[in-house]
């Protein structure tokens, strides 16, 4: 979970994976993988046994191929939000492509079951939040749960 938004009429929430490494850490892990693969297969060169050098470069290709599809996989996210009665779920991939699904906000409620965090209202159901973990699904259903409540009595949304 990273932000919530919220006034007096509406509120709003963004899920986003967790990424444990930064811009920062990516760049220094690299230059120190690239460093120790270039000395020590360049050590093995020198000793005729060449091929070695080639398979430290082939690693470091793949683990750098490795956590750039990681991050790319890291900018889809979600986002819930309830205005104008409707609870609104929406679904942005990592080409910023929107899928938006949208349920009566009186009806819907969340769930979880199974660890996966579901939206249901009547007989429908949308899975969230997928690359979330165990806790935040319970924070996200607790904080929209709460959300719920509150506009169902028609009470202001607050600020967490």
């Amino acid at each position: 979970m990273r932000e919530r938004s919220v006034t007096r009429e509406s509120f709003s929430i963004v899920l986003q994976p967790h990424r444990s490494l930064s811009k920062a850490g990516f760049k220094l892990t690299m230059v120190l993988v690239g460093i120790v693969s270039l000395v020590v297969g360049v050590a093995f060169m020198a000793r005729g046994a060449w091929p070695v050098l080639f398979f430290f470069c082939l690693q470091f290709f793949l683990l750098f191929g490795a956590f750039k599809l990681n991050y790319r996989s890291g900018r889809c996210f979600e986002t819930i939000s309830i205005e104008n009665h409707k609870l609104i779920v929406s679904f942005f991939s990592e080409k910023g492509q929107e899928i938006r699904k949208w349920y009566q906000a009186y009806w819907s409620r969340l769930e979880i079951n199974e660890q996966t965090l579901f939206v249901l209202c009547g007989s429908e159901h949308l899975i969230i939040g997928e690359f979330l973990i165990e806790e935040e699904k319970a924070e996200v259903k607790d904080v929209v749960t709460a959300a719920l409540y509150r506009y169902r009595n028609r009470l202001p949304f607050e600020a967490p």
